[in-house]
Protein backbone atom coordinates (compact mmCIF):
# COMPACT_ATOMS: atom_id res chain seq x y z
CA UNK A 1 0.00 0.00 0.00
CA UNK A 2 2.69 2.33 0.47
CA UNK A 3 4.27 1.93 -3.61
CA UNK A 4 3.10 4.36 -5.96
CA UNK A 5 1.63 2.73 -9.06
CA UNK A 6 4.40 3.36 -11.47
CA UNK A 7 6.87 1.91 -8.50
CA UNK A 8 4.65 -1.56 -8.18
CA UNK A 9 4.54 -2.19 -12.24
CA UNK A 10 7.98 -1.78 -12.44
CA UNK A 11 8.70 -4.12 -9.61
CA UNK A 12 6.10 -6.36 -11.07
CA UNK A 13 6.90 -6.80 -14.24
CA UNK A 14 10.58 -7.02 -13.47
CA UNK A 15 9.74 -10.12 -11.60
CA UNK A 16 7.06 -11.59 -13.94
CA UNK A 17 9.86 -11.40 -16.58
CA UNK A 18 12.56 -13.17 -14.20
CA UNK A 19 9.78 -16.51 -13.10
CA UNK A 20 8.58 -16.34 -16.86
CA UNK A 21 11.88 -16.66 -18.18
CA UNK A 22 12.69 -19.88 -15.73
CA UNK A 23 9.10 -21.23 -16.75
CA UNK A 24 9.79 -20.99 -20.41
CA UNK A 25 13.87 -22.39 -20.21
CA UNK A 26 12.55 -25.21 -17.97
CA UNK A 27 9.66 -26.15 -20.72
CA UNK A 28 6.78 -25.02 -19.29
CA UNK A 29 4.19 -22.98 -20.45
CA UNK A 30 2.51 -19.44 -19.31
CA UNK A 31 -1.07 -20.18 -18.84
CA UNK A 32 -1.49 -16.62 -17.18
CA UNK A 33 -1.34 -14.20 -14.50
CA UNK A 34 -3.68 -13.83 -11.87
CA UNK A 35 -2.79 -10.35 -10.45
CA UNK A 36 0.43 -10.79 -9.08
CA UNK A 37 1.21 -14.58 -9.34
CA UNK A 38 2.15 -16.70 -12.86
CA UNK A 39 0.05 -19.47 -12.89
CA UNK A 40 2.27 -22.33 -15.55
CA UNK A 41 1.77 -25.71 -16.27
CA UNK A 42 4.52 -28.53 -17.46
CA UNK A 43 3.08 -31.36 -19.83
CA UNK A 44 0.22 -29.87 -21.19
CA UNK A 45 1.26 -28.98 -24.71
CA UNK A 46 5.26 -30.36 -24.50
CA UNK A 47 5.79 -32.84 -22.56
CA UNK A 48 9.29 -35.07 -21.63
CA UNK A 49 7.38 -37.61 -19.42
CA UNK A 50 5.46 -37.79 -16.48
CA UNK A 51 8.76 -37.93 -14.56
CA UNK A 52 10.27 -35.47 -16.57
CA UNK A 53 7.59 -32.77 -16.79
CA UNK A 54 7.66 -32.77 -12.41
CA UNK A 55 11.43 -32.70 -12.55
CA UNK A 56 11.14 -29.50 -14.86
CA UNK A 57 8.39 -27.95 -12.84
CA UNK A 58 10.25 -28.71 -9.08
CA UNK A 59 13.89 -27.57 -10.73
CA UNK A 60 11.91 -23.93 -11.73
CA UNK A 61 10.08 -23.76 -8.35
CA UNK A 62 13.81 -23.78 -6.84
CA UNK A 63 15.35 -21.66 -9.71
CA UNK A 64 12.97 -19.09 -8.65
CA UNK A 65 13.50 -19.41 -4.94
CA UNK A 66 16.83 -18.19 -5.78
CA UNK A 67 16.23 -15.93 -8.30
CA UNK A 68 13.85 -14.04 -5.84
CA UNK A 69 16.53 -14.04 -3.18
CA UNK A 70 18.98 -12.37 -5.76
CA UNK A 71 15.60 -10.08 -7.15
CA UNK A 72 15.04 -8.60 -3.07
CA UNK A 73 19.01 -8.02 -2.63
CA UNK A 74 19.06 -5.66 -5.37
CA UNK A 75 15.64 -4.17 -4.68
CA UNK A 76 16.35 -3.37 -1.21
CA UNK A 77 18.97 -1.68 -2.49
CA UNK A 78 17.27 0.18 -5.24
CA UNK A 79 14.84 1.18 -2.07
CA UNK A 80 11.83 -1.03 -3.33
CA UNK A 81 10.34 -3.49 -0.66
CA UNK A 82 11.37 -7.09 -0.63
CA UNK A 83 8.65 -9.60 -2.14
CA UNK A 84 8.24 -12.77 -0.36
CA UNK A 85 6.35 -15.45 -3.04
CA UNK A 86 4.23 -19.15 -2.04
CA UNK A 87 4.55 -21.99 -4.78
CA UNK A 88 2.25 -24.83 -5.02
CA UNK A 89 2.89 -28.07 -7.13
CA UNK A 90 0.88 -30.55 -8.19
CA UNK A 91 -0.09 -33.40 -10.73
CA UNK A 92 -2.77 -34.97 -12.29
CA UNK A 93 -5.01 -34.88 -14.96
CA UNK A 94 -6.18 -31.64 -16.40
CA UNK A 95 -8.98 -30.33 -18.99
CA UNK A 96 -7.04 -27.93 -21.23
CA UNK A 97 -9.30 -25.73 -23.91
CA UNK A 98 -10.08 -22.74 -25.48
CA UNK A 99 -12.08 -21.11 -22.89
CA UNK A 100 -13.65 -17.60 -22.37
CA UNK A 101 -16.28 -15.68 -23.95
CA UNK A 102 -16.72 -14.62 -27.44
CA UNK A 103 -15.08 -11.03 -26.40
CA UNK A 104 -12.05 -13.06 -24.85
CA UNK A 105 -10.96 -16.65 -25.30
CA UNK A 106 -7.56 -17.54 -23.84
CA UNK A 107 -6.15 -21.59 -23.76
CA UNK A 108 -5.93 -22.62 -19.61
CA UNK A 109 -6.20 -26.08 -17.89
CA UNK A 110 -8.51 -26.60 -15.22
CA UNK A 111 -9.62 -29.13 -13.22
CA UNK A 112 -9.28 -30.79 -9.25
CA UNK A 113 -5.49 -31.29 -10.04
CA UNK A 114 -5.21 -27.18 -10.81
CA UNK A 115 -7.70 -26.33 -7.70
CA UNK A 116 -5.29 -28.76 -5.42
CA UNK A 117 -2.26 -26.84 -6.62
CA UNK A 118 -3.79 -23.43 -6.17
CA UNK A 119 -4.82 -24.48 -2.26
CA UNK A 120 -1.14 -25.72 -2.01
CA UNK A 121 0.05 -22.23 -2.99
CA UNK A 122 -2.45 -20.58 -0.20
CA UNK A 123 -0.94 -22.95 2.06
CA UNK A 124 2.57 -21.65 2.00
CA UNK A 125 1.41 -18.65 4.27
CA UNK A 126 -0.07 -21.17 6.88
CA UNK A 127 3.30 -23.02 7.27
CA UNK A 128 5.72 -20.59 6.60
CA UNK A 129 6.95 -21.96 3.44
CA UNK A 130 7.87 -20.87 0.10
CA UNK A 131 7.03 -24.40 -1.65
CA UNK A 132 4.45 -26.99 -0.99
CA UNK A 133 4.35 -30.22 -3.29
CA UNK A 134 1.16 -32.41 -3.57
CA UNK A 135 2.04 -36.08 -3.18
CA UNK A 136 1.87 -37.23 -6.46
CA UNK A 137 4.24 -34.76 -7.90
CA UNK A 138 6.38 -35.28 -4.74
CA UNK A 139 6.32 -39.45 -5.80
CA UNK A 140 7.77 -38.35 -9.03
CA UNK A 141 10.71 -36.65 -8.16
CA UNK A 142 11.73 -37.81 -4.72
CA UNK A 143 14.71 -39.85 -6.42
CA UNK A 144 15.69 -36.48 -8.21
CA UNK A 145 15.30 -33.69 -4.56
CA UNK A 146 15.21 -33.64 -0.91
CA UNK A 147 12.01 -34.51 0.36
CA UNK A 148 10.55 -32.86 3.72
CA UNK A 149 7.19 -34.49 5.22
CA UNK A 150 5.11 -30.88 6.34
CA UNK A 151 1.65 -32.28 6.75
CA UNK A 152 -1.94 -34.00 6.23
CA UNK A 153 -3.60 -31.58 4.96
CA UNK A 154 -7.56 -31.83 4.31
CA UNK A 155 -7.86 -28.72 1.77
CA UNK A 156 -11.31 -27.15 0.87
CA UNK A 157 -13.39 -29.50 -2.08
CA UNK A 158 -11.47 -32.55 -1.08
CA UNK A 159 -12.88 -35.26 1.31
CA UNK A 160 -9.63 -37.38 1.49
CA UNK A 161 -6.62 -35.69 3.61
CA UNK A 162 -3.45 -34.90 1.00
CA UNK A 163 0.73 -35.51 1.89
CA UNK A 164 2.41 -32.32 1.13
CA UNK A 165 5.90 -32.34 1.51
CA UNK A 166 8.39 -29.07 1.01
CA UNK A 167 12.46 -29.02 -0.20
CA UNK A 168 14.27 -27.67 2.36
CA UNK A 169 16.25 -24.46 0.95
CA UNK A 170 19.61 -26.09 2.05
CA UNK A 171 19.03 -28.78 -0.11
CA UNK A 172 18.52 -27.70 -3.57
CA UNK A 173 19.04 -30.07 -6.58
CA UNK A 174 22.39 -32.01 -6.31
CA UNK A 175 22.53 -31.11 -2.94
CA UNK A 176 23.05 -33.60 -0.07
CA UNK A 177 20.47 -34.59 2.37
CA UNK A 178 20.48 -32.33 5.31
CA UNK A 179 21.44 -34.12 8.85
CA UNK A 180 18.36 -33.75 10.34
CA UNK A 181 16.17 -34.84 8.09
CA UNK A 182 15.95 -38.30 8.40
CA UNK A 183 14.88 -38.02 12.33
CA UNK A 184 12.44 -35.53 11.10
CA UNK A 185 10.92 -37.95 9.08
CA UNK A 186 10.78 -41.01 11.81
CA UNK A 187 9.37 -38.12 14.14
CA UNK A 188 6.67 -37.62 11.80
CA UNK A 189 5.81 -41.30 10.37
CA UNK A 190 5.61 -41.94 14.88
CA UNK A 191 3.50 -39.38 14.97
CA UNK A 192 1.03 -40.46 12.85
CA UNK A 193 1.13 -43.42 13.76
CA UNK A 194 0.12 -42.42 17.07
CA UNK A 195 3.45 -43.63 18.77
CA UNK A 196 4.06 -40.77 21.19
CA UNK A 197 5.96 -42.46 23.16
Amino acid sequence: EGMNAADLVKQLNEYFQVMVDIVVRNRGRLDKFIGDAVMADWGSFVTGGLRIDCERTVRSALEMRVALKELNARWVVEGFQPLAIGIGVNLGDVIVGNLGSEVKMEVSVIGDAVNLASRLEGLTKEYQLDLLLGETVAEQVKGAFVLRSVDLVQVKGKTKPVAVFTIPPEAGEGMPSPEWLPLHEEGIRLYRAREFQ
